[in-house]
């Protein structure tokens, strides 16, 4: 949630006041946890969004919304080039917790250990936002 946060807050930053989110139609606790990120800071500033589910965005809906003044596309999660500005997911530290979480629950002198930690999603400069146009 911080990291889609602090996305929004950059774009914010940036000029930006219209935005629409795309998510995955998945259900996943991390989609949902991100898209909260983006209303939380949405909210914050005032604003609202709107959002797609992948499936129905194309990049005719992209453009749709960029002819009636959406400069700003906040997606959740994308593997495409251009480097696209947002965030990244620590996936190999994701793994190596794990593992270290399941050795404590059933390993010897198995315990319970905590089982939920959020890790840091380090930002990622990519390339792909701008300041928001004048018109929006």
């Amino acid at each position: 949630m911080t990291a889609s946060r602090a996305i929004v807050d950059r774009l914010i930053g940036l000029g930006h006041r219209l935005f629409r989110y795309v998510r995955e139609a998945d259900g996943a606790p991390a989609s949902t946890d991100r898209e909260r990120g983006v209303f939380y800071a949405l909210a914050a500033a005032g604003l609202s969004t709107r959002t797609s589910s992948c499936a129905s965005t194309t990049a005719g809906w992209v453009r749709r919304w960029q002819d009636i003044g959406v400069p700003a596309v906040v997606v959740g999660e994308t593997d495409t080039r251009p480097v696209v500005t947002g965030f990244e997911v620590p996936r190999r530290e994701m793994g190596r917790r794990a593992v270290r979480l399941l050795t404590e629950l059933v390993g010897p002198g198995a315990r319970r250990p905590a089982t939920r930690l959020l890790l840091t999603c380090p930002p990622v400069a990519g390339t792909t936002v701008g300041l928001a146009p004048k018109s929006a």
